[in-house]
């Protein structure tokens, strides 16, 4: 490198780059979750890219929240209440007028939201009677819609031409639609969205039967769903989870070690671009 580009380094720009670069590595490092998960069909696949799994999310709390007002949805006489939903027109009606098919959008996690709210206030004021399972996981459908809602509200306010491609920055796309595109822009997503979707997507609507966190400081908060207590298989459950909180911690010393080699060799970087 000759002078010419030695003073071409902007190093304010650098140490900006890597504070930001570092920041994102290790904010995630400073605590673990371990949750153990029952299910009867395990497909094993991977995430699709992002806007197949916002879909999938969304298709997820959808079904989810219609079985609730078919087959849960009752008085407290019993008596099945199909659209609790007290509006002008239930949430499925307006989310099928609203939405359709578009899922995995700001506006269909618009609708998801205030869908399980309302499904949230039918419950907690007795009009309605759902089982523990579905009353947990109506919070995380609501809350996570939310945070999605968030996500493209911060991806839009980052691009300078949202209102030309407002469509594809929302994923106002339906599956058919991404199929048969021939060529759909990728929803780009920076480090820590992608990992919130991830989680999102990976959680589901599944129940949660047992959940661990370890902070950096060494606390440890375990929480156990009080309804799997008494199940047959529950040591085994237990054994399994204890297991994954193990291969969890080792993994977790290997990103610390990454993280720490990151930082000589960013320390090292700086100091060569500043000589």
């Amino acid at each position: 490198m000759d002078k010419a580009d030695k003073t071409a380094v902007s190093p304010p720009s650098i140490i900006n780059q890597a504070k930001d670069r570092f920041a994102d590595i290790t904010a995630d490092l400073f605590s673990i979750e371990v949750n153990t998960i029952l299910r009867d069909d395990i497909t094993a696949q991977k995430m699709p890219n992002p806007r197949h799994a916002l879909i999938d999310i969304g298709q997820a709390y959808n079904k989810a929240m219609v079985q609730m007002e078919t087959v849960y949805g009752k008085s407290a006489k019993g008596i099945a209440r199909s659209g609790t939903i007290r509006t002008t027109r239930n949430i499925p009606e307006m989310m099928e007028r609203n939405v359709g098919k578009r899922y995995g959008s700001f506006n269909g996690f618009d609708g998801l939201h205030a869908w399980a709210e309302r499904l949230l206030n039918d419950t907690y004021s007795g009009k309605i009677g759902l089982h523990a399972d579905q009353i947990a996981i109506l919070p995380r459908i609501r809350d996570n819609s939310d945070l999605l809602k968030a996500m493209f509200t911060n991806i839009v306010r980052g691009n300078p031409n949202a209102a030309s491609e407002l469509q594809a920055l929302t994923n106002n796309y339906s599956r058919e639609e991404l199929n048969g595109f021939q060529s759909t822009p990728p929803l780009l997503l920076t480090e820590q969205q992608l990992i919130l979707v991830r989680k999102v997507w990976e959680l589901g609507t599944e129940v949660i039967v047992m959940q661990t966190v370890v902070q950096v400081d060494g606390d440890v908060i375990t929480r156990l769903n009080a309804h799997y207590l008494n199940h047959a298989h529950y040591s085994k459950i237990q054994n399994y989870h204890n297991k994954g909180i193990e291969i969890a911690l080792e993994h977790w010393a290997g990103l610390v070690k990454v993280a720490q080699d990151l930082l000589v060799a960013i320390g090292k970087g700086l100091g060569n671009a500043l000589k």
